[in-house]
């Protein structure tokens, strides 16, 4: 694999990841900020309802030109491949005390290698007042059809806090995909 890699900008990361989630969540509004720094630059991916936080996750975590191995206090740049389609997928990224190496070969003909200027994305999901009361409506729903009872326990009563464990990840992308279709 070449050494020569593309650097694209955190701005022209952030445009990538605009673009991946109006295709991945056509329905859904998001803000994509990105903010630069002395020690790097980061994307903020906030939104209201929608999709769980982990399917926004998997989308945008392929443009993640980082990572940090806390167990050295070290942080370590990724190399992607760029698809014609605006994908991306992982190249190479170093190694270190708790990382293992990982290297890639060219997935498509087209592929371009790059380093994204965003060292880290992250996602952040707002629970709206609505939201959350359908979240409660439906946990009440199936906790008097028994189906939160574990081993002869019940769990916890519903808030906010708790929202998306109580009522499970599965019940929440249900309610989820009706938010991204409305």
């Amino acid at each position: 694999m070449g050494n020569e890699a593309i650097y694209l900008s955190c701005a022209e990361t952030a445009k990538l990841i605009r673009q991946a989630l109006k295709k991945a969540f056509p329905a859904v509004k998001f803000s994509v900020r990105s903010s630069v720094y002395s020690g790097g630059a980061s994307i903020n991916v906030e939104w209201t309802d929608g999709p769980i936080t982990q399917a926004v996750e998997a989308v945008v975590g392929q443009y993640s030109g980082a990572n940090f191995d806390g167990m050295e206090d070290l942080k370590t740049y990724n190399r992607s491949w760029l698809m014609p389609d605006g994908t991306a997928t992982l190249a190479q990224r170093p190694s270190s005390a708790s990382i293992s190496a990982e290297e890639y070969q060219k997935p498509h003909e087209d592929a371009v290698l790059v380093r994204f200027g965003a060292d880290f994305i992250f996602a952040t999901r707002r629970i709206s007042k609505d939201f959350e009361e359908r979240c409660k409506a439906l946990y009440l729903e199936l906790d008097q059809a028994g189906r939160f009872e574990v081993e002869g326990k019940m769990r916890p009563p519903f808030n906010q806090m708790n929202a998306m464990e109580d009522v499970g990840l599965r019940y929440a992308a249900i309610l989820s995909r009706e938010e991204v279709t409305a």
